[in-house]
């Protein structure tokens, strides 16, 4: 049957079901004549097992683990289990500190300290509410070029414009090597390991570097 017919069948959108393929959750067969894509009632039965699977909020990756035989169903889901009824606790913590707050007089002034240390002190009973890391934020704003000129570890190689330039060139050259690897082949063997290693040596300690400006960025923001 055509892709459209299975959606029917499913309830999934087009855009879904191939999104699934895309992923290697999915694998019709193509009828060689038309290279039109023919689901069989075993991808029918395959599409609706994931739409369970997703319902329980199983993540498309372990999915995929579990096509492959690299996980199994029983225990995906006791993690699955174990992560949502955590989330659920969290949720549950917050939605009471909500109501708590609403129930007051005034709540646009509350006294905040009273019940920070509501929260601190359940929390020290075991208890959880949302979290406030706002890690996501910081690397959105790590990720902009202009943090790291006043970083103590890669700042450095922006402080200087003729520095900067040099990086970029250097950079440019080492992003060349992948598609360039079809000449490195009719090099020697020497040749080939020399250029390899520099490669690595270079992306290994501009990781590091990142990893440094990363750790001192999220010290200064504390």
């Amino acid at each position: 049957m055509r892709i459209s017919e299975a959606a029917k069948m499913t309830g999934l959108s087009v855009s879904n079901i191939r999104f699934y393929e895309k992923k290697g959750l999915l694998a019709p067969v193509r009828q060689e004549e038309s290279k039109y894509r023919d689901y069989s009632m075993e991808d029918i039965k395959e599409l609706k097992k994931i739409i369970l699977l997703r319902k329980m909020d199983v993540s498309v990756e372990s999915i995929y683990l579990m096509k492959n035989g690299e996980a199994s169903l029983v225990n995906v889901l006791m993690r699955q289990e174990e992560e949502l009824t955590a989330r659920m606790e969290m949720l549950q913590g917050s939605i009471d500190l909500c109501r708590q707050i609403l129930k007051e007089q005034d709540p646009e002034n509350i006294d905040f300290d009273y019940y920070l240390n509501y929260v601190k002190e359940e929390e020290a009973q075991g208890r959880r509410f949302a979290e406030v890391e706002e890690l996501l934020e910081d690397l959105a704003e790590f990720s902009r070029m202009t943090q790291f000129r006043g970083d103590p570890y890669v700042g450095r190689f922006f402080s200087n414009v003729w520095v900067a330039r040099g990086l970029s060139v250097i950079l440019a050259v080492c992003a060349l090597l992948i598609p360039l690897s079809a000449i490195i082949r009719g090099l020697g063997s020497g040749t080939k390991d020399i250029l390899a290693q520099g490669a690595v040596v270079f992306w290994v300690l501009w990781l590091l570097a990142l990893c440094l400006s990363w750790a001192g960025f999220r010290r200064r923001k504390r």
